[in-house]
């Protein structure tokens, strides 16, 4: 992310959101859902917070909030790397959109 141009816009599109498997289904919940942001750290923190840790309930990999969980770790390293992202909700921008079932 260092060596080519920083995006203007980030989207996730998280039409299917899954945990702990790539094949089973009964770990896929329908979320139908779109974040948007300027903030690659933003969106993902977001995302873990708002969209797999609920889902997944896993503290150990899915809490963002967990300063020792992975998804944690990735991001902190993540943002030293960038040098620049926000992983406090007072500073995140992010933008969602929630599609009707």
């Amino acid at each position: 992310m260092r060596t080519i141009r920083k995006a203007d816009l980030n989207i996730v599109t998280a039409e299917w959101v899954g945990w702990g498997s790539r094949t089973d289904v009964s770990k896929a919940t329908r979320m139908r859902t779109i974040l948007a942001s300027t903030d690659p750290i933003a969106l993902d923190y977001y995302g873990a917070r708002y969209l797999i840790y609920p889902l997944s309930g896993d503290e150990r990999n899915h809490n963002p909030d967990n300063p020792d969980s992975y998804v944690r770790k990735f991001l902190e390293l993540t943002l030293r790397v960038l040098g620049e992202g926000a992983m406090d909700m007072d500073r995140i921008r992010v933008h969602e959109y929630r599609f009707g079932t």
